[in-house]
């Protein structure tokens, strides 16, 4: 027999503006990767993480490396690619966290927030002016869930949207002798700030990239599991905006939130089981569940507006057709997080093991008929 497998597909919806940015003839900028938040930065020896950042700007294409291109700031190792969101900071509690940081946008300055033992304080800040470097030591603090985020616009979290919203990057404090079985993703959001100035439909194709670890629906991961998996991963709201995040197939256990600076875990008595979480704003989700059924399936932003196929970069006479069938609505249909999505969304797919095929497609054979209305 066949091992039972699940594909899990995340989408992110995104809206984009009515001119973008395509890499020209020896254009110098360079172009910023999309970070599945797989392997984390820097270099871990006797107990310190040292970890060379730089702020840059960069042309990041939220869709496909062939569509439309925006020119945002973000965070990049010292002599490496720029990503989306930014290198990853994953260490054991205790670990000493040694972080040299230059602010590489011209003419900007730069406020970052997170480089900080936790718990701790939001306004424990860093300012760097154009050009300028410094180091930033300290202990990762308490295991959880953590994030840092950058401005140069003086905005707040909530309210950045425009070239610095982008400054984002996973801060991990694992249990020491823990196995990182789990996955980390990031929901980021970029608006055109013309457009938001003239205000109208905030939803407006041409106005919006909203996505998953730097990629918008359809283009974010796809994932694989088995029936029966025990998965785990982390949420991290470092964008705008309320999102209820909806798994399809299966419940879910939320096993902690958190707000950037405090991670609060729940005993197995406080744990929620649902199929929808609501993520505001700044918070972090860390979460366990279990594929139940074979097929394929989502994970996604339940606000209508923030899947909605309308929100894609690209002009609409230059977009991909997904069509193949009713059973590929989700391609065609959606856009935003997923995964499977483009506003926060997953999409994995199952299979149960020793069963048979008829079995896998209508597990309900055996029961009884009911009308629905």
């Amino acid at each position: 027999m066949r091992a039972a497998r699940c594909i899990v597909l995340f989408c992110v919806v995104a809206a984009v503006p009515t001119s973008f940015l395509r890499r020209a003839a020896g254009e110098d900028i360079p172009e910023i990767k999309a970070n599945d938040n797989r392997s984390p930065g820097g270099r871990l020896k006797d107990g310190v993480l040292t970890i060379e950042l730089e702020a840059r700007v960069g042309l990041w294409y939220p869709e496909e490396g062939d569509g439309p291109a925006l020119q945002v700031q973000a965070f990049a190792e010292a002599g490496r690619s720029l990503e989306i969101p930014g290198p990853m900071i994953r260490v054991p509690e205790g670990t000493e966290i040694s972080v040299d940081i230059r602010n590489a946008i011209p003419g900007a300055t730069l406020v970052i927030h997170g480089l900080h033992a936790r718990p701790g304080s939001p306004d424990d800040t860093v300012q760097l002016g154009a050009g300028e470097q410094r180091n930033i030591r300290f202990r990762a603090g308490t295991p959880g869930t953590y994030y840092y985020w950058a401005t140069t616009t003086g905005k707040t979290l909530p309210d950045r949207y425009g070239v610095d919203s982008q400054l984002n990057g996973a801060l991990i404090v694992d249990k020491q002798g823990s196995r990182a079985d789990d996955r980390v993703f990031m929901i980021g959001w970029w608006e055109k700030p013309e457009l938001r100035a003239m205000g109208g439909d905030p939803f407006a194709k041409g106005r919006n990239a909203i996505v998953i670890n730097g990629r918008a629906w359809p283009y974010t991961e796809r994932l694989t599991y088995e029936v029966g998996d025990s998965v785990h991963w982390r949420w991290i709201n470092a964008a705008q905006g309320n999102h209820p995040m909806h798994l399809h197939g299966s419940y879910y256990s939320v096993d902690s939130i958190g707000d950037g600076e405090l991670d609060t875990p729940f005993s197995s008595e406080q744990r929620r089981l649902v199929v929808t979480e609501l993520i505001r704003p700044g918070t972090t989700m860390s979460l366990t569940w279990t594929p139940q059924q074979p097929g394929n399936w989502l994970f996604h932003c339940h606000v209508l507006a923030h899947i909605s196929p309308g929100l894609r970069l690209r002009p609409a006479d230059k977009e991909p057709s997904f069509a193949q069938g009713e059973s590929h609505h989700a391609m065609d249909g959606m856009a935003g997080h997923g995964v499977g999505h483009q506003h926060p969304s997953v999409s994995y797919r199952a299979s149960r093991k020793a069963r048979s095929a008829t079995a896998q497609a209508s597990p309900r054979s055996e029961a009884a008929a009911r009308a629905l209305r």
